[in-house]
């Protein structure tokens, strides 16, 4: 087989669990204003379609996305779309409303649970400061005083009811070993740490810290955006790698993360990440387990679907 050949099958049945797709009201810490995005979420599914990828995950800061992906399901058989729910303000924050509302939109639709991101206490970004001050609060945090402030309990009895993944977006360090202490003591398996190299999460590479939080039952998701030269906190392709080898496949999905404008699509992304870690020694066996097996479990998904 072609290197080209090769490059091309890199995608069959392979899972994107993070896209930005719009309509949005944010483009990304280097975006231009007005939510744009580089592609809708109909063209999202299309191209992830016609790469034989299994699934899409949309993930939106400010509205449910479940619903959104009930209506690109119709419209584009042949691809697995899901969505969830960010818990930023537009949907009122840690809001265990919003999260039961993202689950009836259809049977396993509403699969994703995201922390906040862009209003997250620990994001300090300038945009983020700017959005803050746009609607007169601060920003979220998911403890207080050392403890899990109520409202995040509530959308953890709901997500431990509905088995849904929960994804730790841009909350601190802190708060996360926090967290992970309460969801194991809930018994929930689907704790995703979202770009935990990234400085958005509280952690700069520190594969020793990440060793930590996998050994409390999370999943790490890298993302192949952080490496962009745009990125806030530049990771390298190397410094993947070695965390994946590091750490093990057990644990790790892989993601892009785009829909900027300023980054390619995601189905060229991610082969891009794929084929960049193949020339670093890591094998087609562990980027399968991480990029096929991994989000599926978390998607449940059958091998039928």
């Amino acid at each position: 087989m072609s290197s080209l050949d090769a490059a091309k099958k890199a995608l069959k049945d392979t899972i994107d669990f993070h896209i930005h797709s719009g309509p949005d009201t944010w483009s990304g810490i280097s975006g231009p204003a007005g939510g744009a995005r580089l592609f809708d979420d109909f063209e999202a599914a299309e191209m992830a379609k016609d790469a034989g990828m299994r699934a899409i995950v949309l993930k939106s800061h400010d509205m449910i996305s479940s619903a959104r992906a009930y209506l690109v399901r119709k419209k584009t058989p042949g691809i697995l779309v899901f969505g969830g729910v960010v818990l930023n303000y537009p949907v009122g924050g840690l809001n265990s409303t919003a999260v039961q509302s993202s689950i009836k939109y259809g049977e396993g639709l509403g699969k994703v649970v995201w922390l906040p991101t862009k209003d997250a206490a620990h994001d300090m970004t300038p945009k983020s400061v700017e959005r803050r001050r746009h609607f007169g609060r601060p920003g979220i945090t998911i403890v207080r005083n050392g403890e899990l402030v109520p409202e995040m309990r509530d959308v953890l009895n709901v997500v431990a009811d509905n088995n849904l993944v929960l994804g730790t977006s841009h909350t601190g360090l802190e708060e996360k070993r926090i967290l992970l202490e309460e969801t194991r003591r809930l018994g929930l398996k689907k704790v995703l740490i979202t770009h935990p190299e990234n400085r958005l999460s509280g952690i700069v590479m520190d594969i020793d810290v990440q060793k930590e939080l996998v050994s409390k039952g999370a999943y790490l998701e890298y993302c192949f955006e952080n490496t962009m030269p745009l990125s806030l906190e530049h990771t390298t392709l190397d410094q993947y790698a070695e965390a994946m080898r590091t750490i093990g496949p057990s644990h790790i999905i892989l993601s892009t993360d785009f829909g900027q404008v300023y980054n390619p699509t995601p189905v060229d992304g991610l082969r891009m990440f794929i084929v960049s870690l193949q020339q670093r020694g890591v094998s087609q066996t562990d980027i399968d387990v991480m990029t096929k097996m991994n989000p599926a479990k978390l998607l449940d998904l059958t091998e039928t679907e």
